[in-house]
């Protein structure tokens, strides 16, 4: 029996966790999706750090929310795919930051 509360205790606290990380990443999304409309010289940058948490909120999304409450694994297959290519854009976006990065050093 306590083995069973103990892990009752483990899976509410893992989606208070994903909970609180949708919740961040959309917090973080708007925030810097507002910054790149404000600065444009930072347009770049702000849109890959938007990625990012967006990315980070689909993954609690589909990884961590959905399985429990959809039935129909296809939905939960396309929330992966979706999410898996928010991961992909976001590193993606960071390795053209970095590229330009190094590009303009060696100018």
């Amino acid at each position: 029996m306590l083995r069973g509360a103990r892990l009752l205790q483990l899976e509410t606290a893992l989606l208070f966790q994903r909970a609180l990380t949708v919740a961040l990443g959309g917090c973080n999304a708007c925030f810097f999706l507002a910054y790149a409309r404000r600065h444009p010289r930072r347009r770049l940058g702000a849109g890959a750090l938007a990625l990012v948490n967006l990315a980070l909120l689909s993954e609690s999304v589909a990884f961590g929310l959905l399985p429990g409450l959809a039935e129909t694994h296809s939905f939960v297959a396309a929330a992966h795919l979706a999410a898996a290519s928010l991961s992909l854009a976001a590193a993606a976006s960071m390795a053209a930051l970095v590229l330009r990065h190094r590009l303009r050093r060696r100018r």
